[in-house]
């Protein structure tokens, strides 16, 4: 059912008013008719309901329309007034319509009414739709307002040249440009020149196909800095329907570039590492990708060189663009000192340091030449691994360009991944090389034994032979061939036993400038003349506790080496002096813990050495020269007697430099020891106490007992420990010596004599060993209680050892 009209009908003529009521019911309009003769019924009904439409004559007895016009459009402007009048002229029925009047019908054509009202009726729906669209539009509009306003995003619209016609605040944010400004300014010149082009023709397509586009490119803005943007550019139509204008949603992408960059440099740099067996063949791969992907045009790798304590030059990159000879050259050529120059600050502190004019900062060297071509802004990163500052890299660039904190951010992530590798290769290069020294350990005690027994025979026998035969015996040649033969074995075991940490060491307390003193003749015979040898010694140089006769090897290796280094002649540099290492700046520099040492130096002008060399020289069998000219165990065999000894050995070369060992030994910090032991020329090695030799080898037993038997000695035999327990327990006289071997199946040399002491407390021991054991050494250093002699020996050395012990007071006594 249609809803009923409620119509407002000023009229004085109930005639009329009928006559009115009639049209509309007799048309199908069904209304609830109000009708009201005068101003007070009429403003009364105004201010009652809610009409659809009034009706009014135009001239009443107490009344007149136009005044009632006037009231209605106050009360109620939108609702429909038609005039319905007989009296009502065309200039007062035009003034009307001008007041406001909706339309007026004479009522001499009542035909003419009911079309009138239903087009003023058709009218108001329609004005109130308009209206209501209206303000909708109008909310609509003020909230894209606010959205426009207060988007984070910069917006804008611009014709379709480019000439910006509106911008919001974000927009502003971004370009750093007022709103006055940016409204004078085209998009194309806040764009630099390389995206212009690509930029056009993206435009050109979204006008003509009506598509929106994105893209990426970078505004400059009013400080002349650029910042990296993604662009959603729409086409915006005009009236008739074709594109008038560009709108714009502008993203500041430089968060998103920022993490692409890292993520491309670390990319880079982790394929780099997982190619790389050693950080000192990764890092000088990784400066291109850091530069390229972070914007440096240059990029420099020093390593620290911890002998002579001075950063060196490793490697360099520049941009194919850029050229800067001189300043390349220079740093090709530099060494840096703690706290020298940029890579000097970052290695002593472990910190980074960011210039922005290296042209005008005073700790900075290479400042004229980064001067005489361009250089400015420049950074350095130290790269740590574990506690200590191992390289140092530095980036430069041709602007001048303050602390950028997301790009050390950056930098801070790849290098710690750097340092982080450096440390697991380390590590891991530790491992083989624990592993390494293990098995070779296990090798060189496995082969030691057996092989000084039957150098003690064999040696041994060479001398008891060649005492036998006359001086012109045609033999005496060839045995002499064989014991040289056996004493280079026995120099081959002892190569071996001492890289592998087995040798056993008889420390003392030593000067170590004396013991060079000593030496130093020796070694000049091992020189030629066109080598010159030359000593430093400290004054007041500390002590070391070290077994000197190993000392004596190392040196003996050592200068052979560098003689070696030095076909066409050089010099060799032998130097002593204390040194106090200590926790903080310098405990970074060099891999030896803090504390006091005596350092021990040998430096030639030689060949030197490459990385790749210097990373393989303390390895077993590795040697550079020619097959039969070394074995590739001398260096081994240094470095496993000095860390045998508390020692550490850093090793500086470059090829063409020479080459330094610099060996550090903890201070001992006593006086030096004399060796009491040292013997005057004893004339009858012989004697008449009675000895038990226990011994599992048959050929050194039978060797050991011929030869004290020969001087006089009472000699008791003993293939093992109960065969020794079971003779001492049968022979009730004296026994005044035994003179065992260590290293026996079912019961050690040090269990024989713990057996024995209870029940004959005098008798002496002397022990026979060829490598080290637990049983009478700690990790590899003698008692100086125990008597002891190291396998292969001969006769004399023999006799001589156990006649030193017999003369010697008995502990106990």
């Amino acid at each position: 059912m249609a809803e009923r009209l409620r119509i407002l009908h000023l009229e004085d003529n109930p005639n009329d008013a009928d006559l009115v009521k009639g049209l509309l019911e007799t048309d199908g309009l069904a209304c609830d008719l109000a009708v009201v003769e005068n101003r007070a019924d009429f403003a009364a009904a105004l201010e009652r309901g809610d009409f659809d439409l009034i009706l009014s004559d135009f001239s009443l007895p107490s009344y007149d329309g136009r005044s009632a016009l006037l009231l209605a459009r106050r009360r109620c402007p939108d609702v429909p007034y038609i005039f319905f009048s007989g009296t009502i002229g065309e200039a007062a029925a035009i003034e009307s319509l001008k007041a406001g009047a909706t339309d007026y019908v004479l009522k001499q054509w009542p035909a003419r009414l009911v079309p009138a009202i239903r087009r003023a009726l058709s009218e108001a729906r329609e004005s109130e739709e308009r209206k209501r669209a209206e303000e909708k539009l109008r909310q609509v509009q003020e909230q894209f307002t606010g959205i426009f306003n207060s988007s984070k995003d910069a917006i804008g619209y611009a014709t379709l040249d480019g000439l910006f016609l509106e911008v919001n605040a974000a927009f502003e944010k971004l370009t750093g440009h007022s709103k006055e400004e940016l409204l004078v300014k085209t998009h194309q010149a806040l764009t630099p020149m390389e995206y212009r082009r690509t930029e056009a023709d993206i435009v050109n397509t979204v006008v003509r196909t009506g598509e929106p586009a994105e893209y990426e490119k970078e505004y400059i803005r009013k400080d002349g800095t650029r910042v990296p943007i993604e662009v959603t550019v729409f086409a915006v139509n005009g009236s008739d329907g074709t594109p008038a204008g560009l709108a714009t949603i502008v993203k500041d992408i430089t968060q998103r570039k920022i993490a692409e960059r890292r993520r491309t440099a670390q990319y880079a740099v982790t394929s780099v590492l997982a190619e790389s067996p050693t950080l000192a063949e990764a890092v000088p791969n990784i400066l291109r990708p850091i530069c390229e992907s972070l914007g440096w045009e240059l990029g420099a790798l020093w390593f620290v060189d911890e002998a002579a304590n001075v950063l060196r030059f490793v490697e360099l990159w520049r941009a194919p663009q850029t050229s800067v000879p001189t300043f390349e050259a220079h740093t090709r050529q530099m060494v840096f000192a703690p706290g020298e120059g940029m890579p000097g600050r970052v290695w002593t502190t472990a910190q980074p340091l960011w210039i922005p004019d290296v042209i005008a900062d005073s700790n900075f060297p290479r400042a004229p030449f980064a001067k005489q071509e361009g250089l400015h802004a420049a950074c350095g990163f130290p790269i740590v691994s574990g506690d200590k500052v191992i390289g140092v890299l530095e980036f430069f660039s041709r602007e001048i360009r303050e602390p950028d904190r997301d790009l050390l951010q950056m930098l801070h992530a790849i290098v710690t991944q750097i340092g982080q590798f450096g440390e697991r290769t380390l590590l891991a290069a530790q491992l083989r090389q624990a592993q390494k020294m293990e098995a070779i350990g296990l090798l060189a005690g496995g082969i030691a034994h057996d092989f000084n027994n039957l150098l003690t025979v064999i040696n041994g026998y060479s001398d008891l032979t060649l005492e036998s035969l006359a001086p012109d015996d045609r033999n005496r040649g060839s045995i002499d061939q064989i014991k040289k033969a056996g004493k280079r074995a026995a120099a081959l075991t002892s190569q071996l036993l001492a890289f592998s940490r087995k040798q056993i060491l008889q420390l003392k307390v030593v000067e170590l400038s004396q013991l060079v003193r000593n030496i130093e003749p020796m070694l000049r015979r091992l020189i030629s003349e066109d080598i010159q040898l030359t000593t430093t010694f400290a004054a007041d140089l500390g002590t070391v506790k070290v077994d000197s006769g190993q000392i004596d090897q190392v040196l003996m290796n050592l200068v052979v080496n560098a003689r070696d280094a030095m076909p066409k002649g050089g010099r060799i540099s032998i130097q002593t002096a204390n040194i106090e290492l200590e926790e903080g700046a310098v405990r970074k520099q060099i891999s030896v813990p803090a504390g006091s040492y005596v350092t021990l130096a040998v430096s030639d002008t030689g060949t030197g050495m490459t990385p790749e060399v210097q990373a393989r020289i303390f390895e077993p069998f590795f040697t550079t020269k020619q097959p039969g000219k070394g074995t590739g165990l001398g260096l081994p065999m240094v470095f496993g007697i000095v860390k045998q000894s508390g020692g550490h050995v850093l090793v500086s070369s470059e090829p063409g430099r020479g080459t330094t060992f610099t060996l550090y030994f903890p201070l001992a910090r006593d006086s030096v020891e004399r060796d009491e032991r040292a013997r005057t020329q004893v004339e009858a090695l012989g004697g008449s106490e009675t000895l038990l030799v226990v011994e599992d080898d048959d050929s050194v037993r039978t060797f050991t007992c011929q030869v004290l038997r020969g001087q006089g000695y009472r000699v008791l035999e003993a293939k093992d420990g109960h065969h020794a327990l079971l003779l001492c327990e049968q022979h009730k006289d004296p026994i005044h010596l035994v003179v065992t071997d260590v290293v026996m199946p079912d019961m050690s040399g040090r269990e024989v004599a713990d057996r024995l002491t209870p029940c004959r407390p005098e008798t002496k021991v002397l022990y026979l060993s060829g490598y080290t054991d637990d049983t009478i050494v700690h990790h590899g250093v003698l008692d100086p209680a125990i008597a002891f002699l190291h396998k292969p020996f001969t006769p004399d050395v023999l006799l001589r050892k156990v006649r030193e012990v017999l003369a010697t007071p008995h502990p106990k006594s």
